[in-house]
């Protein structure tokens, strides 16, 4: 049975041609044009996105879809999300959400805590990781996140000496 997975929000219109601002919560690889994408949740009128045109911006991206002709549809799809099956995403894919609640250890073993948010930043993600009363944010990097297993939940990174320290 196929689940669906968010890719995306979006946030506002741009323009008066129907244009959009998208926060993607993955990677820019997987919207592309021709890509549909379900509407979450959908409208009487739309249940389904296909983009036209993709430009990246400096936090978000422009897309402007086949089925949005205009500022005044744009706007009513303010705050919907957009979707795929998990069906059509690369077998080694995870949204950033399946994180939730991953077991973080440092490649040495250490017990770090648990992922209790994500925080999307402009530049790159960070985990929001949290033991007892300590908590700590780990930016999503290759250079300090090693090995994401998601069907386990457990995470391993590398982290410079000292961060697990800052935040009490």
């Amino acid at each position: 049975m196929s689940s669906f997975v968010d890719l995306g929000v979006i946030k506002s219109k741009k323009g008066l041609k129907g244009e959009v601002k998208v926060k993607a919560f993955v990677g820019t690889e997987l919207f592309e044009p021709e890509q549909v994408f379900f509407l979450s949740p959908p409208t009487d009128e739309l249940k389904t996105l296909t983009v036209e045109s993709i430009k990246q911006a400096k936090s978000h991206l422009v897309i402007k879809f086949k089925e949005i002709t205009s500022a005044e549809k744009a706007t009513k799809i303010q705050g919907h999300f957009l979707q795929v099956s998990s069906e059509d995403l690369p077998p080694d894919f995870y949204s950033p959400t399946e994180l939730i609640g991953a077991e973080v250890n440092s490649k040495d073993g250490e017990f770090i805590g648990n992922v209790m948010d994500i925080e999307y930043g402009k530049a790159h993600d960070f985990f929001v990781v949290k033991s007892g009363a300590k908590k700590v944010r780990i930016a999503a990097v290759k250079q300090m996140v090693l090995k994401v297993d998601i069907k386990k939940k457990k995470i391993v990174v590398d982290l410079p000496e000292g961060l697990t320290d800052i935040e009490g």
